[in-house]
């Protein structure tokens, strides 16, 4: 780990899952950005733009909760006199659910996806392809939970993906870790999770899942981009649980998990 990276990293604040740092995410955020090198900073950028995806979807959706420490700021999705600017595809996307167009969120994050090949960064890889197979796993889930076979409600271009995982987890639908229990933990266990009754045990079991990941990545690896990276999806997700308002956040939470994408 390069000297910078390491009086950055010791200097950053333990996160625990599900507990307060007492250090403004925002703040601690934009202290890892200036202390990152140019390559780390467009990692970050992208990392970001996660919650921006989300945040459009609820925009789209009126579910009015809004993720901060995305690239835009979550207030401006609230804001009717600013204008956000979004890519093509985003503008589309919020136009197909007035009827006007036709695109699916599963098409911004599958385009999403495609792009960290673009950064060529081991850890954005292992953790956009970890992300790929949970998001289609829980997707199909939902649809199974609405018997919605005879009404696909997975993007045809994602059906007709030829990423490996997609694949194999299509193929492998009708079992129980959709046969991907060898390379993902959280395979022979995901069903159990939508079998409980309240939704926010449920976007917390998943949040979970991901801090796993997250921690069985940097517990081998002492690379300074990983271990920085991982704080900062870390970071994400200690931010949105500190935010959450348990009594408005379950009846959001609850109309998310009834759609076919999302957490």
């Amino acid at each position: 780990m390069s000297q910078n990276y390491y009086y950055l990293v010791t200097s950053l604040p333990t996160l625990n899952f599900g507990e307060f740092s007492g250090i403004p995410a925002e703040e601690l955020l934009e202290k890892i950005t200036q202390n990152v090198d140019s390559a780390d900073q467009k990692n970050l950028e992208y990392l970001r733009q996660t919650r921006d995806i989300r945040n459009l979807h609820s925009l789209a959706e009126e579910w009015q909760t809004f993720r901060a420490l995305g690239n835009i700021p979550a207030e401006n999705f609230t804001n009717p006199e600013v204008e956000l600017e979004l890519p093509e595809d985003w503008n589309t996307y919020i136009l197909s659910q007035k009827g006007e167009k036709s695109i699916s969120i599963d098409t911004i994050w599958l385009k999403y996806f495609e792009e960290s090949r673009k950064l060529d960064n081991p850890f954005i890889q292992a953790w956009t392809y970890h992300e790929m197979a949970l998001r289609l796993a829980i997707a199909l889930i939902r649809q199974e939970k609405q018997k919605s076979d005879s009404q696909n409600t997975i993007a045809p271009d994602v059906e007709k993906n030829e990423h490996p995982i997609f694949q194999e987890i299509l193929q492998n639908r009708r079992l129980p870790n959709f046969g991907i229990g060898y390379i993902y933990d959280w395979a022979d266990e995901i069903r159990q999770i939508f079998e409980k009754d309240n939704p926010l045990e449920v976007e917390l079991a998943l949040d979970q899942i991901r801090w796993r990941f997250l921690d069985a990545w940097i517990a081998n690896r002492h690379f300074a981009s990983d271990v920085v990276l991982a704080y900062s999806i870390k970071l994400f997700i200690c931010e949105h649980w500190n935010r959450l308002n348990q009594e408005k956040g379950e009846q959001i939470i609850h109309k998310i998990l009834g759609g076919t994408s999302g957490e």
